[in-house]
């Protein structure tokens, strides 16, 4: 009888790199202290279910592309679509923060844009 490999933890998905599992480490902390800070404010009622080991590599790679603003609409579309298969109430309240993010880093490149387009 011969062994059988393990079952990759993401079979069907792209394997994360050790950077993509430590970026999503890094989310999980961030999003964690946002919740704590949110609920002692009294803000945001997703904090009570929030789970911040629910969030996934996806998750992260959309939340670093926020952070460094290469994030598109059509990025952030596309990560939504995906989402709607896979949504947990965690991952739920983490799209809605993300998606807020999105539009204030594309208000600000269209203000940039605006400005030399003044001078």
């Amino acid at each position: 009888m011969t062994e059988s490999a393990p079952t990759p933890k993401y079979p069907f998905e792209h394997q994360p790199t050790e950077e993509e599992l430590a970026d999503l480490d890094e989310l999980r902390k961030e999003m964690t202290a946002l919740a704590a800070d949110e609920k002692k404010k009294g803000h945001f009622v997703f904090v009570k279910k929030f789970n911040p080991d629910e969030l996934t590599v996806d998750d992260a790679r959309i939340w670093k592309a926020i952070k460094d603003d290469s994030i598109t609409m059509a990025r952030m579309l596309g990560y939504q679509h995906r989402l709607r298969n896979k949504s947990t109430p965690s991952r739920d309240a983490f799209s809605s923060i993300a998606a807020h993010r999105v539009m204030e880093v594309i208000a600000m490149k269209e203000l940039e844009e605006e400005r030399k387009k003044r001078q």
